[in-house]
Formats: structure tokens, C-alpha cells, sequence
């Protein structure tokens, strides 16, 4: 690379570094990334690559940048109060930004980005075509134009990145986006993508015809890298990777531009310290500058494994300071018309047309911070405080406004989660004519259908959805519909296959152990309870989960750990009255009726007629001697819900303990009227009838109560 930055000829005009060389790191780089990252994938995990291009290389190319401002001494006079101010500006914005968590931050560095990648892109277009003197005005702002449309039209088109930068916005606390306004963008993105491309094209053709040639390697360079942003924005659907591909492009293009421009800046004697020791002609020193690059990276990956404190929010604040910096710095130290800049290039001397309007130096950089990142960065920081726009209007801003598959199997998630079932049916099902194979969006309809009481339309979506991805949620739900349609063997089978898919699906566990408890399985029951409740003991949905659990302790003879479960429970939930009544016949059973009389009082203050509080409360009362209290309850459960066997039977419990043996009589027939098959009614009016002479009749029921006493 050394040798080939400063051969002379006409072989070396049209190229910046050689043939094989630009090839390699400037127009046909994507060829190489590609099979680099595939093979890499297959060691490595996604989420793990894109942390390490993200600090290798993201961040690890702001550092050639840096060397070039602050190693360059004319460079460095020049621009002396901006490379002063500047760092110490950003490094303080950014730290503040990052303490506040203060979101829009990160948007601000994404649409710099975007317009980083693009400046890069035409600046290698103006090199390749002052190679060959292709310096009209027009031809500029032409190749500019298409650096706009392509980078910035593609990512209004693509529906991954367009969706990414819209959350960005919104998290940032920007208001919700029209869907409408949304739409015209993209239509305006479609039409300047053509229109510009075409008057491109003419402009070319029209200038070969006349003589006027641009540089082949410029075109070339405009197919690869408008191709492969085409590429990585439209074609690969996963955010991560695609941002990862171009990323990889960029830097390469970037620390070889660097290296051949420092290269020949140290041949002429003008750079100082590191960066003239770093640059001299040895080859064994491009490993040293690769090294450095990696290095300053390295910072920014260890930042990334250090936990939450100070420490790790300050790194992260210099690291977002160094990305603007870099973003910055490119955007006045690499003009091609500068004859400085073009003899490092090995460009021939002339002047090079501007394709933008020019003002005087302090206001172009006034407007620039005042109007590109202050007023949007506050702006956006003030709308974040004052909170964010809820996830159901974002949801609905994605679906209406960009409008995929997963755009509306989203929108149908939010509408299922605001109760809005209806609702989420038609965006299940719009997704679904946009995508038929999507089976997150058919499992998301069977779950809106069943929610409705279509059963056999939902089951019927499961199944679908089932063939297309066997899904643990969707195991699970369907698992839910067989339960509910009383089919436990089955639906205990979808929930172990749920399990299979998902050993930590603790809703499925859940699931599982209350199916096993309606069969009777206490022991099954209880150890795939206790799963889920330790999963996430103080999640709030986990309040019946511990309900169950204390179901499963008590029928394994386990009162006490039955009385914690429940503790727990309602400490979780204090309002769910159910959840706290079973408190309160646990304390009952457990011999605490005082405890339990406290619990069901608070309970009837809120709900006066709630007939099994009143009955347990009666059951407490009589455990404290306070019979007449008792009775008294007993009768209200009972004229609140007269179909209430146990309530009648406690009452006959109650008049034979007093000696009543007429109205235990009485009772104890109202309850077996109502459920012959209640033992323990038997039992008693045996009694009841023993000691008034009937024993006849006695026997028959003492015969009842031990039949329906042995096991089944």
C-alpha cells in the first residue's frame, strides 16, 4: 500500500491507491464483507458481532480521524479553536445527555450518521472524478443529489430502518407521526429517487456524447455503494445485520482513505508526533495503525461490559461525544477543492465546484450546531420530560403509517394488550392478508378470537399457526382452550410442549400445574407451581400463581408454606379481593381466627354482599365461641346466595353443636338437597337423627357418609 500511494503514470490517474487496491478497499469491499461476515456468524452470535463492529469499528475509526486533526500541524493552526472548544462542548453535552438518560442523544447520532455515510460516498465521487477533471458545477451537485436520495430516500423506504428511526423519535419524546405525513414522505422519496437518478443518467450520456466525460470508477463506485445500502436497508430484513454490513464497508473505505492521505502528508514533512512516527514509509506499521484503531475500539467494548454506575455512563458519554466529533471533524478537514487536500490525494491542481450555497466560516458552523443539533437536541429533551406518547399510538403510527406484516401483527399485540379485542382481530387479520405465513400474527388472532369466545375459530387459528412455527405461545394458548373447553389431558400436553420449546415460559408452568391440579395431581401440580412463582416471585401477574401454589400446598398437607404463598400474593396485589379471601380461609384453617376475622371485615367493608366472605367470616366467628354472630352470617351468605350447600350445611353444624336438633335438621336437608353427595352433611343429620329416635333413617345416611368418604 505504501509503494502503490505514490507511483507515477497514467496507470496510477484514474486510481487513488492502484487497481487491486481500490478494488479492494473502496469499490468492491462489499464482495468481501459478505462471505467475512457469514463466516463469522457462524461462530459467533449476531447481538455479539454487532457489539464488536460497533466498538471495532464504529467506533475504533474515529481514531485515524483524530490523528489527522490533531497530528496534521498546519491543520491543527488552522482550526485551533475548534479542535479546543469542540471536544469539550460535546464531552459535556453528551455527559449530561447520557446522565438524564436523556434519549434523543442517540436519534441525533443516527441522523448524523446517515449523513456522514453519504458525505464519505461523495467524496470519494469527487476524487475519482478529479481524477479524470470532471469539475462542472452541475456534475457536482448532480452526484450530491444522488447521495441524498439514495441514503436518506432509502431509509424513509425501507420499512426496518424507517420503523427504527420512528421509535428512536418516539422514545426521544417526540409526538406521534401522522400516518399520512408518513406516506407523502415516502411517496416524495420514491419520485426524488427516480426523478434524480434519471436527470443523472441523462446529464452522463448527454456529457459522454459531448466529450465530457466523468471517471468510470467514480460510476462504478456510485453502483456498489448505492447497491449495497439498497442491500443492507431493503433486502436484509434484520436491523442488526444490515446496519452491521454497511458499517463494516464504511470503515474500511474510511481507514484507507486515511492511511493513503497521512501517508503522503508525512512524505511532505507536515505531520508531528505519533501520527508522523505512525505514517512513515514501513510497511510493518500499517499493522501498528490497524492496532491503534483496534485498541481505541477496545475502549468503547470494555465500556459495554462494565454494570450500571457512573463509571460506565461517563465512558459512554465521551464515546457518543468521540462519534459527533468524528461527524464533525469530516465535515470541514476533507475538502477536495482545498489544494492541500488534493495534493495528499494525488489529485491534479484545480479548483473544485461547490454543490452547496457557501457562507462565511463562523456562520456556516453557528448554523450548523445551532440549527443541527442544539435546538433538535433540546427540543427533544424537553418532550421527554413532559413523557412519552403511549406504545398503543406508536403501534398504531407503524401500522397505519409504514404498514407491513409485522407492522399490524404489532398494532393487533397493543390492541390485545389494551383489552381491545375486537380491534385486534382486524389488525391481526390485516397483517395477515399483507403476510399469510406470519404465525405470530395467526397465534396473536387465535388468542383475540378466544378472548371473544370463538373457540373454534381459535382453535382453528392455533393449528394454522402451529404448522406454519411451532411457537411455545402458541402451545400455551392453545393449552388455554383446552382447558377451558374442560379437555385437561390435552391441554396438558400443549403446555409440556410449550415447555419443551421454552423451558423459562413460567406462564406455561403455570398453566401446567393448575391443569394437573384439576385432575387431582397435587404433587406435578406443585412443582411446576413453584417454578413459576420462583421464576419471578414479585412479578405482578405472578398474584394467581400464588393463589395455585397455596392451593397445591394445602392439598399436600403443607398449611403453613399454603399461608405464605398467599402472604405473598396479596402483598403483590392488595385489591384482589379473591386473592385475599383465600388469606383469610387459610388463617381460618390454620387456626388464626382472629387474624382471619380481620381480613374478612376490611374484605365486607368493600363488598357488604359477598356471600363466601360472609360465609367465612361465619366460620371464623363460630371458631371463636360467637355463635349467635355466626348464625347471623351464615343467614346473610344465605339470602345473598340461597343455592349455597356448604353455607346451609355450617348452619346445621351449628344448630346440632347448640342442641337445636329441628333446625339442624332442617339445614342439614337444605344442603343435600342441593348436593346429595356432600359427606359430611350425611354424617351430621345422622347424628341429628340418631339422637331424635329415627335411627332407621340415621342408618341410611351414616351408610351415605362412609360410601362417600372412601377414596375414588
Amino acid at each position: 500500500m505504501a509503494q502503490s500511494a505514490s507511483l507515477p503514470g497514467a496507470s496510477r490517474r484514474l486510481w487513488i491507491l492502484g487497481a487491486w487496491q481500490d478494488w479492494l478497499f473502496f469499490i468492491g469491499t462489499p464482495a468481501l464483507i459478505l462471505p467475512l461476515v457469514l463466516l463469522a456468524r457462524a461462530r459467533v452470535g449476531l447481538e455479539d458481532l454487532a457489539l464488536i463492529v460497533a466498538s471495532f469499528g464504529a467506533v475504533g475509526h474515529h481514531f485515524p480521524g483524530l490523528l489527522r486533526a490533531y497530528g496534521d500541524r498546519e491543520l491543527f493552526q488552522r482550526f485551533k479553536a475548534r479542535f479546543v472548544v469542540a471536544p469539550l462542548f460535546l464531552v459535556a453535552v453528551c455527559l449530561f445527555c447520557v446522565s438524564l438518560e436523556f434519549r434523543g442523544l442517540t436519534l441525533m447520532a443516527y441522523a448524523w450518521g446517515v449523513w456522514h455515510a453519504l458525505a464519505q460516498t461523495y467524496g470519494f465521487l469527487r476524487i475519482y472524478d478529479a481524477k479524470v477533471q470532471s469539475q462542472a458545477t452541475l456534475t457536482c451537485r448532480l452526484d450530491l443529489a444522488m447521495c441524498v436520495v439514495w441514503f436518506i430516500g432509502l431509509v424513509l423506504l425501507s420499512p426496518v430502518r424507517l420503523r427504527r428511526v420512528l421509535e428512536m423519535f418516539y422514545e426521544s419524546g417526540g409526538p406521534i407521526v401522522p400516518a399520512a405525513w408518513l406516506s407523502g414522505a415516502r411517496a416524495v422519496a420514491e419520485v426524488a429517487l427516480v426523478g434524480v437518478t434519471l436527470a443523472f443518467l441523462v446529464h452522463l450520456l448527454v456529457g459522454w456524447r459531448r466529450g465530457q466525460r466523468q471517471s468510470p470508477l467514480k460510476l462504478l463506485t456510485m453502483v456498489t455503494t448505492f447497491g449495497f445500502w439498497w442491500y443492507t436497508n431493503i433486502a436484509v430484513s434484520n436491523l442488526l445485520l444490515g446496519i452491521l454490513l454497511f458499517e463494516l464497508f464504511h470503515d474500511v473505505q474510511y481507514l484507507s482513505i486515511v492511511w493513503v492521505f497521512n501517508r503522503n502528508r508525512a512524505l511532505k514533512g507536515a505531520l508531528s508526533g505519533l501520527t508522523r512516527f505512525l505514517f512513515r514509509p514501513r510497511a510493518v506499521l500499517i499493522g501498528g495503525y490497524v492496532g491503534l484503531v483496534f485498541a481505541y475500539g477496545a475502549l468503547s467494548y470494555a465500556a459495554n461490559g462494565l454494570p450500571s454506575a457512573p463509571p460506565k455512563n461517563v465512558l459512554l458519554g465521551v464515546f457518543v461525544a468521540s462519534t459527533l466529533l468524528h461527524f464533525y471533524y469530516d465535515g470541514f478537514i476533507w475538502k477536495v477543492r482545498e489544494k492541500a487536500t488534493r495534493q495528499s490525494l494525488g489529485l491534479p491542481d484545480g479548483k473544485e465546484a461547490s454543490a452547496a450555497v457557501r457562507l462565511p466560516r463562523g456562520l456556516t458552523h453557528a448554523f450548523t450546531w445551532v440549527f443541527f443539533f442544539l435546538i433538535p437536541l433540546a427540543g427533544l429533551a424537553v418532550a421527554q420530560t413532559r413523557g412519552l406518547a403511549p406504545d398503543l399510538e406508536r403501534s398504531r403510527s407503524f401500522a397505519q403509517g409504514i404498514g407491513t406484516a409485522n407492522d399490524y401483527d404489532q398494532l393487533g399485540q397493543a390492541l390485545l394488550a389494551a383489552g381491545d379485542r375486537p380491534a385486534a382481530v382486524e389488525s391481526f387479520r390485516a397483517a395477515l392478508e399483507r403476510d399469510p405465513t406470519l404465525a405470530p400474527a395467526r397465534a396473536g388472532l387465535a388468542d383475540a378470537l378466544s378472548f371473544l369466545g370463538d373457540w373454534a375459530g381459535a382453535e382453528e387459528a392455533y393449528r394454522r399457526a402451529l404448522r406454519d412455527e411451532d411457537m411455545a405461545t402458541a402451545r400455551n394458548g392453545l393449552g388455554n382452550l383446552l382447558a377451558h373447553e374442560g379437555r385437561a389431558q390435552d391441554a396438558i400436553a400443549e403446555y409440556r410442549r410449550a415447555i419443551e420449546l421454552d423451558p423459562e415460559l413460567r406462564t406455561a408452568r403455570a398453566n401446567l400445574g393448575g391443569a394437573l391440579a384439576s385432575l387431582g395431581r397435587w404433587d406435578e401440580a406443585l412443582e411446576q407451581l413453584r417454578f413459576a412463582v420462583n421464576q419471578c416471585p414479585e412479578c405482578p401477574d405472578s398474584a394467581p400463581q400464588y393463589r395455585n401454589l397455596a392451593r397445591a400446598l394445602h392439598e399436600t398437607g403443607r398449611p403453613e408454606e399454603a399461608l405464605d404463598a398467599l402472604r405473598k400474593g396479596v402483598a403483590l396485589t392488595p385489591d384482589d379481593l379473591e386473592l385475599r379471601l383465600d388469606l383469610a380461609n387459610q388463617l381460618t384453617a390454620t387456626r388464626r381466627p382472629k387474624e382471619a376475622l380481620e381480613q374478612y371485615q376490611a374484605l365486607l367493608q368493600r363488598q357488604p354482599d359477598h356471600a363466601q366472605c360472609l360465609f367465612g367470616q361465619a366460620n371464623t366467628l363460630a371458631l371463636l365461641g360467637r355463635f349467635d354472630e355466626a348464625k347471623a352470617g351464615y343467614q346473610k351468605a344465605l339470602s345473598v346466595q340461597p343455592a349455597f350447600p356448604e353455607a346451609h350445611r355450617n348452619l346445621g353444624f351449628l344448630a346440632l353443636q347448640v342442641g337445636d336438633l329441628a333446625a339442624a335438621e332442617a339445614s342439614l336437608r337444605a344442603a343435600l338437597r342441593l348436593d346429595p353427595d356432600e359427606g359430611d352433611a350425611h354424617g351430621a343429620l345422622a347424628e341429628v337423627l340418631r339422637r331424635r329416635g329415627r335411627t332407621e333413617e340415621a342408618a341410611t345416611h351414616e351408610a351415605a357418609a362412609r360410601r362417600l368418604a372412601q377414596p375414588r
